[in-house]
């Protein structure tokens, strides 16, 4: 209803996505309860420049928390829709970032929703066979640091990726860490 300019072209989008067919209404009745559920913003329904500019707004908060944890943190996050994917040792920090950013550009506070959230167990399913994928994201993520002049005399992988099972002796060269697991 913000992306359309019109009622008839938010019934239009209703029955193209099969919405209707979702819910006991018709594609003009499933509006008219949509318009009724959400009247509080009900002024702003049917400005397609109102859904630009909250597309705007999110994606400034999503920038800033992206730069913010690389700038500050030397942490690369991955947005993906309305969330984002991050190393397990700085969850606390992103969701610190992720709240400064929302007052920062809509003020006030918001809720981080963690349901479903899990630790990925670090020892669950590696096998010695896929030891190699980590050292290629190891590789890709400091020349992605040094583009920005991010210091990386330090690994960046989280001390906690690798099982214990494991002995690790890092060497450092001039272009990238070896891990070497023996």
């Amino acid at each position: 209803m913000i992306n359309n300019d019109s009622k008839k072209n938010a019934v239009s989008t209703i029955k193209a996505k099969g919405l209707a067919a979702l819910f006991p209404y018709s594609s003009e009745e499933l509006l008219e309860e949509m318009i009724k559920r959400h009247a509080p913003i009900k002024e702003y329904l049917f400005n397609k420049e109102m859904g630009k500019q909250l597309q705007k707004i999110d994606s400034d908060i999503a920038e800033y928390c992206m730069l913010k944890m690389i700038d500050q943190y030397d942490a690369l996050i991955l947005p993906v829709h309305d969330s984002f994917i991050v190393q397990q040792d700085k969850i606390h920090i992103l969701k610190e970032v992720m709240i400064e950013a929302y007052y920062k550009f809509v003020g006030g506070k918001v809720p981080i929703d963690e349901k479903g959230f899990k630790l990925w167990p670090p020892n669950e399913g590696l096998i010695h066979d896929d030891v190699h994928l980590y050292e290629k994201y190891e590789v890709q993520s400091l020349q992605f640091l040094r583009r920005f002049n991010k210091d990386v005399s330090e690994p960046l992988m989280a001390p906690d990726v690798f099982p214990d099972s494991y002995e690790e002796e890092v060497e450092e060269d001039d272009d990238h860490y070896l891990i070497e697991f023996f």
